[in-house]
């Protein structure tokens, strides 16, 4: 009966430690490699538009730096997520931290640019529609939601 009671006692604390790191990973929190915990917010990018788009998403340092194609177009996963009119597409953004300053960029393709040019046309040419870069603050300021309409209201995060 022992053997038993042990043997259950182990798969109740490895069901409890599964459980327990499923809520961890799931919660929306880092931490910095000071071991302190740095919330961040989800962000939406809505289709306003009336065409489905292609849009890819990332973080960087630089608002100057473009995302490198070939991850963008590579083989699976690739990073780019097709959005039909009126859908969303939902990326995690970083908070601006006292030691960095992160900005989040999109790169979309309309149906059109993606079936006009090859993957490698694409990757070599650095091929996109638009490209947008929003800091944090600026993220915020819109409640973490970008809405594409393919008209001008983005402009002035449009990056070309």
């Amino acid at each position: 009966m022992n053997v038993y009671m042990s043997i259950i006692k182990k798969k109740i604390i490895l069901l409890i430690a599964i459980i327990g790191l499923s809520v961890l990973s799931s919660c929306g929190f880092l931490i910095n490699d000071h071991g302190e915990i740095i919330d961040y917010k989800k962000i939406l990018f809505i289709n306003d538009s009336q065409h489905p788009i292609m849009v890819a998403g990332w973080f960087d340092e630089n608002p100057d730096s473009l995302i490198n194609f070939k991850l963008v177009f590579g083989p699976q996963p690739n990073l780019l997520d097709k959005i039909n009119p009126n859908e969303t597409y939902l990326r995690n953004a970083i908070p601006l931290t006292m030691e960095n300053q992160f900005y989040y960029s999109f790169i979309i393709l309309r149906e059109e640019s993606m079936d006009k040019y090859s993957r490698e046309e694409l990757i070599e040419n650095k091929i996109y529609d638009y490209w947008y870069v929003f800091s944090y603050e600026d993220l915020k300021e819109m409640n973490f939601e970008v809405h594409f309409t393919g008209g001008d209201e983005l402009d002035r995060f449009r990056k070309d």
